[in-house]
């Protein structure tokens, strides 16, 4: 696997799902809150990111587990992601914060591996990424908060709009300047 070409593909992914993500919170309204906070406990869609997420922990977590656990770690996935789907409030919220603390380490990570140009900047972006998964993961509710803050005041919506847009473009021209090389 040419692991280049995923940072490469990840960076303009993850900046499309950010853009996406800060453009629907610019269409927040008190109209369509309730859509959003639902959302935030939703079980089968989070489960779903929460198995991507151990997905993608499973080759990190192997060089760290104990040798005789390796050949368990994708079936330990599928027990925590059906018991996590039955037992977790939040879960959509914890599946998303998950992602946002995998997501800014991966940026971190890569930037500096690959000699990105952006590096510096971009490690601003994955410390305050993981920084905002850390407080989702730790209180799964402050999505939710955000987000009905975001439908009742003008201000905080266009400055999180603002900031997530801003992140994913950087990310977005990160992914082009590293296709220029």
């Amino acid at each position: 696997m040419d692991y280049y070409k995923l940072y490469i593909l990840l960076s303009f992914a993850i900046g499309a799902v950010g853009l996406l993500l800060g453009g629907l919170n610019f269409l927040l309204s008190e109209n369509n809150i309730g859509k959003a906070e639902k959302l935030c406990r939703n079980y089968k869609f989070g489960v779903v990111i929460w198995f991507a997420c151990l997905i993608w922990c499973i080759p990190h977590t192997e060089v760290i587990i104990f040798k005789s656990l390796v050949p368990y770690l994708w079936y330990i996935a599928v027990v925590i992601a059906i018991l996590s789907y039955f037992y977790l409030d939040y879960l959509m919220a914890r599946a998303f914060a998950g992602s946002l603390i995998i997501g800014g380490y991966y940026i971190l990570h890569s930037t500096f591996d690959y000699h990105s140009q952006m590096a510096v900047l971009l490690s601003i972006v994955a410390w305050l990424i993981g920084i905002a998964g850390i407080v989702f993961s730790a209180k799964p509710s402050y999505l939710r908060d955000l987000l009905r803050v975001s439908a009742r005041n003008k201000r905080v919506k266009i400055l999180v709009s603002i900031v997530i847009s801003v992140f994913s473009l950087l990310l977005v021209g990160n992914g082009i300047l590293e296709l220029m090389k």
